[in-house]
């Protein structure tokens, strides 16, 4: 699964691996705010995966799995 980091016209992507960690993610995407000057409104961490509704047997996931708490952005390829 894709996570990407969206900051103007640039998308750097992190790709989750099983048993990997969103802290490892969020502490790296800090440490990067820390060092570099980004707009506020560039600061925001995105999914880009979609939820299926369909797969009902999915909702618990959807729900409570932190990765799926992040705003969707629909990337292009």
């Amino acid at each position: 699964m894709n996570i990407r980091l969206k900051m103007g016209s640039l998308v750097l992507a992190y790709t989750l691996v099983k048993g990997g960690e969103l802290s490892v993610m969020e502490t790296r995407f800090e440490a990067y705010l820390e060092r570099n000057d980004v707009k506020e409104e560039n600061q925001v961490i995105y999914r880009t995966f979609k939820k299926h509704i369909l797969r009902f047997w999915m909702w618990y996931t959807y729900t409570f799995d932190e990765k799926y708490k992040y705003p969707y952005l629909n990337v292009k390829r």
